[in-house]
């Protein structure tokens, strides 16, 4: 029981320091939601420009608990604006089971308008965390 006490208060805080960090502290991304359907094999990601400048985000590189996977958008980048949010499918190789906890790393490729040929990446200092319902 004091394991499962234990499990239960380690996940709260690796929530809270995930949550805390992509929605105040995380530059020039920043997460707004994230989460995993039980059965499912899609990460879904809303993904916020932080930055006072457009960015182009290129891709979006998945490593954690349900296997890996690299989202690269069509036509190579999407352009977003100062403060614009987009909804993100992911998709992993593998499904999440119900009320199974998960883990990601995440690094997110991207370019400013100013020179878009330039690619630079973001990885958190934290990864993304959740509860798959």
């Amino acid at each position: 029981i004091l394991a499962s006490v234990w499990l239960t208060g380690y996940f709260k805080t690796q929530l809270r320091q995930f949550y805390e960090y992509w929605t105040g502290e995380a530059r020039p991304f920043e997460i707004a939601d994230q989460y995993q359907l039980a059965g499912g094999r899609t990460l879904h990601v809303e993904l916020r420009n932080g930055a006072d400048e457009p960015l182009f985000l290129q891709g979006v590189e998945v490593n954690g608990t349900n296997g890996q996977a690299f989202f690269e958008l069509t036509g190579g980048r999407v352009l977003f604006a100062p403060n614009e949010s987009r909804l993100l499918l992911i998709p992993m190789n593998r499904s999440c089971g119900m009320n199974e906890t998960y883990r990601y790393r995440l690094r997110i490729t991207y370019a400013r308008a100013e020179n878009v040929l330039e690619k630079e990446t973001q990885e958190g200092k934290f990864p993304v965390y959740g509860l798959c319902d």
